[in-house]
């Protein structure tokens, strides 16, 4: 699934919602830092993805107690 909302036309499909796009999901990918993103409660889509596993590319999401996020750069 793809979902960006600043992008409305693209090649392949696009999610109208990050609800939607998280939907029965294994893994979540963050690929730009826009403040939807930083200003997100993730937690929110833990019961509808299939794993709540998220991979935030930009170190821009906030911590989630019911997801897993891994920050690309941070080995802590």
């Amino acid at each position: 699934n793809i979902y960006d909302p600043f992008v409305k036309n693209y090649r392949y499909p696009l999610m109208q919602n990050l609800r939607d796009a998280m939907a029965d999901v294994d893994c979540a990918v963050i690929l730009a830092d826009h403040n939807i993103f930083k200003q997100t409660d993730f937690d929110q889509f833990a019961p509808v993805m299939r794993c709540p596993v998220l991979l935030d590319t930009k170190n821009c999401v906030r911590p989630a107690q019911n997801m897993r996020i891994y920050r690309l750069g941070d080995y802590s």
